[in-house]
């Protein structure tokens, strides 16, 4: 019983490391040319080569060992027919219900972490490519503080490439050159302080420009600090000193271009205290590039780059689109009132995995996390195969998204149009699109919704609220070939997120039925395969021939074929009754017909081990 047992296991265990290694060979000759991520992309596109073939080569390695190894005469011998049945049923059984778990963690787990490390490698690679072609045309060009925000994305993707080392060099250089400032290590952006002022900055700096005899910068900061705190008596006595110093004295040029240059560094604080954001963000982004070092203007200037991003989003930060002039239009119902019925309409749904790191600094837990190594092995595993999270701890995970394109209408019950604009750009921002897309160094090229008729739905016309995630709009982007890689649960998910969104649910629920057939046909195969192999077996008393071994490799492309037609049989008709009576009524036929199915292979399996 034993040896009978065993045989089979092993052969399993041999097909499986066998196929496993094959398709890893295949993966890595079939390898793209990638700059990051390379060993990644082998390993998952393993994973998804591997478990589509797992049935192929479960049941060829089965029908090859119960053919050639498993004989049932010395079994019955020793142990007579009865208890020789009960016996290999019941280890044929469990070994199968085992396997069948296995592979149902395959499916469920391991095959949409393969497909989603797969394509995440794919998209990033695009993406750095992109960006560093963008950042060389930028030093063509002597754009060197484009370049050098250009390539920290690049190196947020791809981090310590050696070949852009020069081209850093030289973005630094030119960007030092044409501003006055010298980028350091640790620096996000040539123009920029890590962070702001507080009240004794504002005093400190009044003091020592006082001293200085620059009364003007003097009288400034000390309005500054009072505005922080108006009870304390420095910054009145330097205001008060300041300008008694400038009302003594005739200004000279140099004078006079200190007076317009504060006057305007007021209207900027003044443009940020109402909370006009955007008009700051250029005024100071001007009063910078005069006096790259004033840190009131650097600070100002921070904060109203802040304040800019919530409300909009800059034209360099759009990733490249891979398919250029590729028509992927996602339409799809966003929201439903008293009204009427909102649709909008995106030519392409674009991931960003460079991020925006022109004016960020990563906060200090995350560095910490990065030096310290992120944990044991098994966090490490983790977030090897998660898809989900912040960026620093899934390298695969989206830093933003974006959308080309954009249309959207409403239409009222009775079917006249309340609404319709159209926008070029868009950036998924919490749980709105913005659609104010600005040009970084020029005020007056921005892009912004263009409304054909009606007002805007929402506070503002650059953005409107939306109902789905930019991670429903991923599902829907991809259509069913980014749901075959989700597992059944997600997929029920997704199902109902077709429905809310106004698309038909029809196709999700007939790819969860086709997920959920693969278990089964699992379990079923596996005892039918049995059943072939104990009437094929062998009635030799020795080794099996060699021309036997020389048989397998084909062995997993029959059984392949033998799969599918099963695949193509058991499909027709629980898909009719999800058409006709929906999906309780689907699932309920379903399981029956697999019952049914299961039930005849067992009873294959036992004729021929009782014959």
């Amino acid at each position: 019983m034993t040896r009978n047992a065993i045989t089979p296991r092993k052969t399993l265990f041999v097909v499986y490391l066998g196929g496993f290694l094959v398709l890893a060979l295949q993966s890595f000759l079939s390898l793209p040319i990638l700059k990051t991520g390379a060993p990644r992309w082998i390993i998952g596109n393993t994973l998804v080569l591997f478990t589509g073939a797992f049935i192929p080569l479960h049941t060829a390695a089965l029908l090859f060992g119960y053919s050639l190894y498993f004989k049932t005469g010395e079994l019955f011998q020793e142990s007579g027919r009865h208890q020789a049945f009960l016996a290999t049923v019941k280890s044929a059984s469990i070994s199968f219900i085992v396997l069948t778990a296995f592979y149902m963690a395959l499916l469920e787990g391991i095959l949409p972490a393969g497909v989603r490390i797969r394509d995440e490698v794919t998209r990033r690679n695009a993406e750095a490519s992109h960006l560093l072609a963008q950042a060389r045309s930028a030093l063509e060009e002597k754009r060197y503080t484009d370049a050098v925000a250009l390539l920290e994305r690049y190196n947020r993707i791809l981090p310590d490439d050696p070949e852009v080392k020069k081209d850093r060099e030289a973005a630094v250089a030119g960007s030092a050159a044409q501003t006055g400032r010298t980028v350091r290590d640790g620096d996000v952006h040539p123009d920029l302080p890590p962070q702001g002022m507080a009240f004794q900055d504002f005093l400190a700096r009044a003091e020592e420009l006082f001293a200085r005899e620059d009364y003007i910068g003097a009288e400034h900061n000390a309005a500054m600090a009072l505005k922080l705190d108006d009870r304390h008596p420095g910054p009145k006595r330097i205001l008060a000193a300041s300008r008694e110093k400038i009302s003594r004295a005739s200004p000279g040029r140099r004078e006079r271009e200190n007076i317009e240059f504060f006057r305007q560094k007021r209207v900027g604080h003044d443009l940020l205290e109402r909370g006009d954001y955007i008009t700051a963000f250029y005024h100071l982004q001007k009063l910078q590039a005069d006096r790259p070092d004033d840190p009131e203007v650097l600070h100002y200037l921070e904060e109203a780059y802040r304040g800019t991003r919530k409300i909009s989003f800059f034209l360099d930060e759009v990733p490249w689109e891979p398919h250029a002039g590729v028509d992927e239009t996602l339409l799809f119902l966003n929201r439903r009132d008293a009204e009427g019925w909102e649709f909008i309409s995106i030519r392409r749904f674009l991931p960003s995995f460079g991020g925006e790191t022109r004016y960020e600094k990563p906060e200090p837990d995350v560095v910490l996390r990065h030096q310290e190594g992120e944990g044991n092995i098994l966090s490490r595993l983790g977030r090897f195969f998660r898809s989900s999270g912040s960026p620093s701890s899934s390298p695969g995970t989206p830093t933003g998204h974006f959308a080309l394109d954009i249309e959207g209408i409403k239409i009222s019950s009775g079917g006249e149009k309340i609404f319709h604009f159209k926008a070029p750009y868009g950036k998924f921002i919490e749980d709105s699109l913005v659609m104010r897309c600005l040009d970084r160094g020029r005020r007056n090229a921005s892009f912004e919704p263009a409304y054909l008729l009606g007002e805007a739905p929402d506070s503002s016309p650059s953005l409107i609220r939306l109902g789905p995630s930019p991670e429903d709009l991923s599902v829907l982007s991809a259509g069913l070939s980014r749901a075959r890689s989700l597992n059944g649960a997600e997929l029920l998910t997704v199902s109902k997120t077709f429905s809310r969104l106004g698309w038909d649910p029809f196709p999700v629920f007939r790819l969860f039925f086709d997920r959920l057939l693969l278990p089964f046909s699992f379990l079923t195969l596996s005892f039918t395969a049995t059943a072939f192999g104990l009437r094929l077996r062998s009635r030799y008393l020795g080794r099996p021939p060699a021309a036997a071994f020389l048989f397998l490799p084909i062995l997993p492309f029959l059984t392949g074929l033998v799969f599918e037609v099963y695949r193509y049989v058991c499909s027709p008709f629980p898909a009719a009754v999800l058409a006709v009576y929906g999906f309780p009524a689907a699932t309920a036929v379903f399981f029956v017909q697999q019952g049914l199915l299961l039930l005849l292979s067992l009873i294959l399996m036992a004729r021929e081990v009782r014959g």
